[in-house]
């Protein structure tokens, strides 16, 4: 949408939804904990990446499809960029 595109990204909004109904996991009080430890080894990564880290380790999950390049040092994820699909056709 910041890039004047505002009837896809609804588009992509509403299609993000369908595909994330019933897959978003909750943040707990102690990946919030974790998030703290986690900043100190991971400098590099923004607040918002280091609460998704450690709701990620604990689901077991290695793999997250993110633009945030951050991710990819860290041994233990694997990330997918998004500019890697196919552009979206409407």
């Amino acid at each position: 949408m910041h890039i004047g595109q505002r009837e896809k990204g609804f588009t992509i909004f509403d299609l993000f939804g369908e595909v994330m109904r019933d897959r978003i996991l909750s943040i707990e009080y102690r990946d919030a904990k974790s998030a703290r430890y986690l900043a100190e080894q991971y400098p590099f990564l923004s607040p918002r990446d280091l609460i998704h880290l450690p709701v990620m380790m604990r689901h077991g999950l290695t793999t997250i499809t993110t633009a945030d390049a951050g991710f990819d040092r860290i041994d233990i994820v694997k990330r997918i960029d998004p500019s890697q699909f196919p552009d979206f056709q409407s």
